[in-house]
Parts: C-alpha cells; sequence; structure tokens
C-alpha cells in the first residue's frame, strides 16, 4: 500500500510528495523487510488463486461519489476551520478511504494548507486506513493470518514513530 500511496501522491498531489515520502518511507522498508521475510519462510503452492470480479461498477461509482463529497466538504472545513480544518477533514475521510484523501488534497488550491500538515493528515489516514485493515487481517484470517498481522503491525508502528517525529517537528 505504501508504494501505492506514495505514487498517487506524486500523481494527484504533486507539492506533498516530499514531506509525505519522508513520513512512510521508514514504514515502506520496515513492510519490505517483513515482506520479505516471510516470503522466504513460506511454503510453495500449487492450487491458483480464485479470480475476482475485475469490473466492479458499483465501488467505482461510490468511489466517485465519496470524492465528490470530500471535495465539497473540504472547501467548507476552509472556510469554516481553515488549515487545521482541511487536515482534521483529510484524516476523517482517508481513515475510509485513503485514495479520496489524496484526491482532496490534490484538489485544494496551492497554499490551503501547507505541504507538511497535508502530508501529516494523509500519513494518519494510512495509519487509521491500516488499523481498519489490521482488524479485518485477525478477525477473518484468524491464526494463519499471525505472520501477516505481524508484518503489518511492524510496518503500522514505523509509520506511527515516523507520524509522531512529523507531528513533533511541525
Amino acid at each position: 500500500m505504501y508504494l501505492r500511496v506514495i505514487v498517487l501522491v506524486g500523481v494527484l498531489a504533486t507539492s506533498l510528495l516530499r514531506p509525505f515520502v519522508v513520513l512512510v518511507l521508514p514504514a515502506l522498508l520496515v513492510g519490505f523487510g517483513a515482506s520479505f521475510l516471510l516470503y522466504r519462510r513460506s511454503t510453495d503452492s500449487a492450487a491458483p488463486a480464485p479470480p475476482g470480479n475485475p469490473i466492479a461498477v458499483v465501488p467505482a461509482l461510490t468511489f466517485v461519489a465519496f470524492v465528490a463529497a470530500a471535495a465539497v466538504a473540504a472547501r467548507w472545513a476552509e472556510g469554516t476551520f481553515g488549515e487545521q480544518g482541511i487536515a482534521v477533514l483529510l484524516l476523517l475521510m482517508g481513515s475510509m478511504d485513503v485514495d479520496a484523501a489524496i484526491v482532496t488534497a490534490g484538489g485544494l488550491e496551492p497554499g490551503t494548507v501547507s505541504p507538511q500538515l497535508a502530508a501529516l493528515a494523509i500519513t494518519g489516514t494510512i495509519l487509521a486506513n491500516m488499523a481498519v485493515k489490521l482488524g479485518v487481517t485477525l478477525a477473518y484470517g484468524k491464526g494463519a493470518a499471525r505472520p501477516a498481522a505481524q508484518a503489518l503491525g511492524a510496518s503500522m508502528a514505523a509509520l506511527a514513530a515516523s507520524l509522531l517525529v512529523g507531528y513533533w517537528r511541525y
């Protein structure tokens, strides 16, 4: 996920890229390391993965509606609460959908919110979103998901530490 959101920020919210990468890079490296260890310890499987639905219209339309609502809410938060309101909105929206927070941040007028604060907010959204994913992993994967949950937890700890340091410096 970390690499994907770095690419999305680079494409959609370019002004946030540098402070965002500084915040997310430690978690990315921990995630790569944990994934490599899991890969090295895994056993071979000959069973093919079940196919999924490559064209899901309802989730796509839901995402469009969510992004539109986020854009309207961002303008309201800016007018009502200023820069801090936008940061809180990005955090809340992104905890449900990180991509929507990135699209919303990228659509803001330059100077509306500092790149450092927006990067902190989006990093917080990733941490909240990953906490939900960790819960789902543990709930549905049970004991078999423990190694993946440990790897996810390690990367989340690195992200939380990076977020705290970034917030302290802000």
